[in-house]
This record gives C-alpha cells, structure tokens and sequence, in this order.
C-alpha cells in the first residue's frame, strides 16, 4: 500500500496536467464563499506561475486577487460541485490568471473538490486568428480553397462555389484535382514536399466548372500548420481578362510586324536621341546598309548631314515629347 501511495503521489507530482486539490468554505447559511488549496503539482506551478509555497493551506481570495470581480463565479461553480458531486468540463477564461483553460473539475467527496486543466491560451489565439481568416476568405473575391497534404478539400470560401458552379457539399472531402484541369495538374505528393519547402509558390492553373467550362487562374499557394494539422490555402485569381488583353497585344504585335516588314517604304525605329533599334527589309534597300550595319548605330552618323544635326534633333523631340508630325 505505501509503495502505491508512493507511486501516485509521484505520478500526481510529474503529470503533464495540471493538478489541484481544493477544500471549499461555506457561510453560515451553507453557501460557497471561498476555498483552500489543500495540494498542487509542479505542473499547476508552471500553468499559473504560483509556488507552492505561496498557495498551500492559503483561501483562493487571498491567493487570486480579483477572483471576486471576475465575472465567471468560480467559487460558486465549484462550491455547488462540492456539494452535489459529479463532475463538469469546460473552457474558461480566467482573469486572475489571465490565461484560458481546459478544465476538468471533479468532487469525490462533500465539501472537496479537484481540478485537472491544462493552458490552451496558445490554441484559443491560433482558434480566433482562424475564425477571423475564415470570414476574412469567405468575403474575399478571390477563389480560396484549404486542402489537406493529401489533396482533400476541407474548406472553400462563396467565391469558389460561385465561380465553379458546385455545392459546398458537392467540393468539401472531395480531391481538389476534380475542378483542375487534368494536363497541368502536378502529382500531390511531388507538390506536397516542394510547397513544404518553399512555404509560399505562385503559378498558373486551369479550372474547370461543373459545367465544363474552362478558365485560367493565378494560384498562390501558402504552406499552414494549425496545431498539429498541416494545410494547403490556395488564393486563386481568375485571370481570363488578363489572358484576353495578352492575346490582343499578341495580335497587334504581329499584325505590326508584319505591316513593318513587309512595308514598300523604308522604316527605321530610333530613341529620342537617334539610336536605331529595328529597320525594315526596304530601308536595307534603299540606303544599301545591311540590317546589321543600321541597328545599334546612331540615325545621326549615317543619315543626317552636320549641318542639319541640330534641326534633325529638334524634329525627333517634338515627334516623341510633342506628339506632333514632320
């Protein structure tokens, strides 16, 4: 019996929960007004930065300052344990302690009540930060999605369902390369490591609806560890509009170039100050230069007489500052 007295008073002792055991003091009318702590352990000392020494035998009122402003009544709740029994679990913020806890509070005999409870203020921030990002996202008009190492998709904001066309139901636990087009999309393990690595990576992607409808996205995807859960937040852009404008400018450029080279007049392309990027194939022709002669050299030096150097300069700066024709 001594040896197993030991050994729990040990175990009580080292536990990685914080342990106290309390007696609870009533008025003469029976109701809680206070208690004492009666034992802690070494992990209470660490939780609440309270010695032993400071608490043991001592009244909670004398031991937590403001315990009677709180506006959780904590002398009650565990006075009225004391005196019924039972047990009860919860989250609560403490004011004396200015810390929040997962408590697990039990009373084994009239009047005696013990708590377990271990500091979650970490994870009730990280919680919080969580909530406010996630009505952040679901606001956002950007494609958000939060998908597992694994590829499962466990959040998508109204966006997503908006643009691709599907019920929440319908995405959430489903694999993320159901909306993706299958010729770019990157095996997950392979992406898995590479955006472990790099924690942040953007690139280029094709959704696809529900109704088959193709459309092109800019990707940023952030590495997110919460508690002990890892995460992909993938911020996705729809960037049909930018693609258009592209292929417009493509267009031009090549409707340009060929207007350029194939020109029956001779062109040549210059800077304000005479320097000749591009000729075409006629000004090659008539100047009798080659394309390689003309390009890099100065309009100046093989076109314009010195007498005529400062007056050809004047003209080139009222073409480009002044947009006017000569």
């Amino acid at each position: 019996m001594e040896q197993n007295n030991y050994d729990s008073k040990a175990l009580i002792k080292n536990m990685p929960t914080a342990f106290a055991h309390h007696k609870v003091i009533f008025d003469k009318k029976g109701n809680p007004v206070d208690y004492i702590f009666l034992d802690i352990n070494n992990k209470f000392e660490e939780f609440t930065g309270l010695k032993k020494e400071e608490v043991i035998n001592k009244k909670a009122t004398e031991v937590l300052d403001n315990i009677i402003d709180s506006p959780f009544d904590w002398i009650k709740l565990y006075g009225n344990l004391s005196l019924n029994g039972g047990s009860k679990s919860f989250e609560r913020y403490s004011e004396p302690l200015d810390s929040w806890y997962q408590v697990q509070a039990y009373s084994q005999k009239k009047g005696f009540f013990t708590t377990l409870f271990n500091d979650i203020s970490e994870w009730v921030k990280q919680r919080k930060e969580l909530k406010m990002m996630n009505f952040t996202v679901d606001n956002s008009d950007m494609l958000i999605f939060r998908t597992t190492p694994e590829g499962i998709t466990d959040y998508v904001n109204e966006t997503v369902l908006e643009k691709l066309g599907y019920k929440r139901e319908e995405i959430v636990g489903k694999n993320a390369k159901m909306f993706l087009k299958t010729d770019n999309y990157i095996e997950r393990k392979r992406f898995w490591k590479k955006i472990k690595k790099l924690t942040s990576m953007t690139y280029e992607r094709k959704y696809i609806t529900k109704s088959g409808k193709e459309f092109p996205v800019e990707i940023t995807s952030q590495y997110f560890k919460y508690g002990n859960k890892e995460y992909e937040f993938a911020f996705a852009k729809d960037i049909s509009k930018r693609k258009k404008t592209k292929e417009k400018m493509k267009a031009t450029k090549d409707k340009y170039e060929t207007v350029f080279s194939s020109s029956p007049v001779g062109i040549i392309l210059e800077d304000k100050k005479g320097n000749i990027i591009e000729v075409n194939k006629m000004m090659t022709k008539m100047s009798g230069y080659s394309k390689e002669e003309l390009e890099g050299s100065n309009v100046f030096d093989k076109f314009v007489l010195p007498e005529k150097r400062e007056e050809a300069q004047e003209n080139i700066k009222k073409i480009i500052e002044e947009d006017q024709e000569i």
